[in-house]
């Protein structure tokens, strides 16, 4: 046997932290920690073709876990390639430790060949970039990494190891100590007197709206969050990262706020005089730039992030608190107050309020679907009509940027970790490696990645991934044959002078065959549920290329304009 080496207590760290895959790009850098994963079969190292590929990877595995996801990168371009991925886990909150490799140390700071300095790169875009400098703090580092990538609010964290220490022998193993993770309590209770104060703010509103972030999901509190709804009465809205917190058939939810949301949950919130955000960062993408709650509206806010209190908008009472563990504190008090359990979907349907929303939230779907769903070319409108239709009620959807999210955005969802998409850095390029990583998260569940052409065509290439690790996500292109919200832009706001808009046309369904996944052009409506259906069956990879009507505009366009910033007569 060989001597143990500095990349053997690497590898049987992650394994103790239960790392299942690695993806990333060999080199030279890294080779040791790979030669250690070798005959190790807990941990799988996924060869991928662009780093950006492994972060989105890293980053939808978490997203859909609710683990920590994980990536390894060569030194210098490899960091830079995977920084997008990165930067859109730290925007959303999402857990992710990205292992870089490096030079030997006694090298780092002559200019050589690749170097640069990977933690400078990152420290912006990470919760903590650090350097393993020994090989004795390879266990301490890495039990410091996922727990900082898991506590408070979520985020990526970056650890940097050089070949020498990599290479290191390690003379006495035991001496390191563990190298597994020590169970950390990370549950922040609030002041229980703070919680009956909110429950009674709310009982005392006329019409509160309760708004449901993405610490509800991290903390695992659907649950407690219907339940709060159902015995108060209060309809939910919820941000993209909170999508299925509570059943978007469910007779309280009234869906994603903001941008890409919908007309009814953003007048909830409009006519609210008591909004209650859980979790929320009540960022600008949530609000339309901070236009949605009215002036004068008292906010309560809970976050487990003492930045993000009050930071968006004046608070009449901000909550240091765990989501499950406040919402756990307020259906306690909201049961003793009004002395009854959660209440029946009939008893809610039939609240004067409750009853309008639904209605109203009804009329924006047929509007919504209120158009020639058999024309040629295809209107966008059908692909979320089919996607419904064809899937099981825990599939899971990543979405891809642009204007196509306005139409994806329909599609239900009903369970937590459903629905990924990159929302506060709004990357192109990252919704095809996400569903990757989700569907290596969930291997027995449907998933589906629905994004535009434009973005489709920047990580098209690890398709030959899917093929070679058995990956069976099925990709849904609306192919507009170019940047269709730009056009868009374009169109309303710059006369139609359009310029950099426009490509050739590629046939991804041929594409997908070169790659050896499935794939088919669709042109006709009709052929687009058939071909969805059998490719969801069929448990391969797969693409649809939908040619769609170029011309066919997001129904919310007028809506949104205040926040896209879209000049001229964008607006009319």
């Amino acid at each position: 046997m060989r001597p143990k080496r500095g990349s053997d207590v690497m590898v049987d760290a992650l394994i103790a932290h239960g790392v299942k895959y690695l993806p990333g790009i060999t080199g030279n850098t890294i080779l040791d920690i790979l030669d250690s994963m070798y005959d190790r079969p807990e941990i799988r190292y996924i060869n991928i073709h662009h780093e950006q590929v492994g972060a989105g990877m890293a980053n939808g595995y978490a997203r859909v876990s609710g683990e920590v996801g994980t990536l390894i990168t060569h030194v210098g371009p490899g960091v830079c390639q995977a920084s997008i991925g990165i930067a859109d886990a730290y925007r959303d909150s999402i857990p992710v430790v990205l292992i870089t490799g490096n030079q030997d140390q006694d090298k780092l700071g002559r200019d050589q060949w690749h170097e640069l300095d990977q933690l400078g790169l990152l420290r912006p875009i990470t919760k903590w970039s650090t350097r393993i400098e020994r090989v004795q703090d390879i266990p301490r580092v890495l039990r410091a990494a996922f727990q900082r990538a898991r506590v408070g609010r979520p985020g990526p964290v970056h650890v940097d190891i050089p070949k020498d220490v990599s290479a290191t022998k390690v003379e006495d193993p035991a001496a390191l100590g563990p190298v597994g993770p020590r169970p950390v309590s990370t549950r922040v209770a609030p002041d229980p007197a703070a919680t009956a104060r909110v429950c009674e703010m709310l009982l005392q509103a006329k019409a509160p709206v309760l708004i449901a972030g993405g610490g509800v999901y991290w903390s695992g509190a659907g649950r407690e969050l219907t339940e709060v709804a159902e015995i108060l009465e209060v309809p939910v809205v919820t941000t993209n990262t909170a999508r299925g917190v509570i059943p978007d058939d469910h007779p309280l939810c009234f869906g994603v706020i903001g941008q890409f949301g919908g007309t009814t949950g953003n007048n909830l919130v409009r006519r609210s005089d008591f909004v209650l955000a859980v979790g929320s960062k009540l960022s600008d993408v949530a609000t339309l730039t901070w236009s949605l709650i009215p002036k004068g509206a008292p906010i309560v806010q809970v976050d487990l992030d003492t930045n993000e209190l009050a930071r968006q908008y004046p608070i009449e009472l901000g909550l240091l608190a765990d989501a499950k563990q406040f919402l756990a504190q307020l259906l306690e008090a909201a049961a003793k107050l009004k002395g009854r359990g959660p209440r029946s979907a009939e008893a809610l349907l039939a609240l004067p309020r409750i009853r309008e929303a639904q209605a109203e939230k009804a009329a924006e779907l047929d509007r919504f679907y209120g158009t020639d769903l058999d024309a040629i070319p295809i209107k966008p409108q059908r692909i979320p009509l089919e996607v419904s239709k064809a899937i099981r009620r825990d599939a899971i959807i990543a979405a891809g940027p642009g204007v196509h999210p306005q139409f994806t955005s329909k599609i239900p969802v009903y369970q937590p970790g459903c629905y990924v998409k990159s929302t506060g850095l709004g990357a192109m390029g990252v919704a095809f490696p996400q569903a990757m990583g989700a569907k290596l998260a969930r291997p027995e569940r449907q998933v589906l990645c629905l994004t535009g052409d434009g973005d489709f065509h920047m990580t098209a290439q690890d398709l030959e991934t899917c093929v070679r690790e058995g990956i069976a996500v099925v990709s849904v292109v609306y192919n507009d044959v170019g940047y269709g919200s730009l056009r868009a832009f374009q169109r309303r706001g710059y006369g139609g002078r359009y310029i950099g808009n426009d490509y050739n046309d590629v046939d991804f369904g041929k594409l997908a065959e070169v790659y050896g996944a499935l794939g088919a052009r669709v042109t006709d409506p009709k052929a687009l549920g058939p071909v969805l259906r059998r490719f969801l069956d069929s448990g391969q990879p797969a693409v649809i290329d939908v040619m769609i009507d170029p011309a066919e505009e997001a129904p919310r366009f007028k809506e949104i304009k205040q926040f896209l910033g879209i000049p001229g007569d964008a607006g009319r």
